[in-house]
C-alpha cells in the first residue's frame, strides 16, 4: 500500500463537494489543508472541546490527530460547530473511531464533516482522513475562482460533479 505521506503517520484531506447556489454572495475565506502537514506525535495533548471528549471516552492513540482535524475544521472557534463521536469503550483506542460534525462558517457558509481516525495495530501511529461537504451562498464558479483560485480544474468526477485539484492530498 503506497503511503500518502513520507512520514509513519498518515493524514488525508478531501473535499468532496460544494453545494451553490444560483446567486452571487458573500466570499467566505475557507482554510484549506496544508498539503504537506507535519507528523503528529500520538501522546499530543487533547486541547480542542472534541479531543478532550474523545479522550474521555478512552481514546488515546488518535488524539494528536483528532486535535489536528477538529482544530483545522473549526478554525472559526469550536462554538460554531456540534459533533458526534462513535468510541465504544473499552475499545475505543484500538478500532476505528468516527465523528461526523456540523461546523458554520463565515457568512452562510455551512459544512457537514466525517472523519475517521484509524490507529496503527503495530505502534503510536494514528490515521486520519475527512471529507466536507460545504453550502455556499453563491454559484460554484464563483466559489471555485474566488476560495479555491490556486486550486486547477480537472475531469469531473462522472458528469456533472467538477473537480479541483489542489495537490497531492487535497481534492475539491
Amino acid at each position: 500500500m503506497r503511503r500518502l505521506f513520507p512520514y509513519k503517520t498518515a493524514y488525508a484531506a478531501t473535499l468532496l463537494a460544494l453545494l451553490c447556489t444560483s446567486a452571487f454572495g458573500q466570499k467566505t475565506a475557507k482554510p484549506v489543508p496544508d498539503p504537506n502537514p507535519a507528523p503528529v506525535a500520538a501522546s499530543a495533548v487533547a486541547n480542542t472541546p472534541y479531543a478532550i471528549g474523545a479522550q474521555r471516552r478512552g481514546v488515546v492513540k488518535c488524539i494528536g490527530r483528532i486535535n489536528q482535524v477538529t482544530s483545522f475544521m473549526t478554525a472559526n472557534g469550536p462554538n460554531n460547530s456540534g459533533m458526534v463521536l462513535n468510541a465504544l469503550d473499552p475499545e475505543a483506542n484500538q478500532k476505528l473511531v468516527s465523528t461526523v460534525f456540523e461546523v458554520q462558517g463565515a457568512g452562510d457558509s455551512s459544512s457537514f464533516v466525517s472523519a475517521s481516525y484509524a490507529p496503527s495495530p503495530t505502534g503510536p501511529d494514528c490515521s486520519a482522513t475527512y471529507d466536507a461537504v460545504t453550502y455556499w451562498n453563491a454559484s460554484c464558479s464563483a466559489v471555485a475562482s474566488g476560495n479555491f483560485a490556486a486550486f486547477k480544474l480537472v475531469q469531473p468526477l462522472y458528469k456533472t460533479v467538477q473537480t479541483l485539484d489542489g495537490g497531492a492530498y487535497v481534492k475539491v
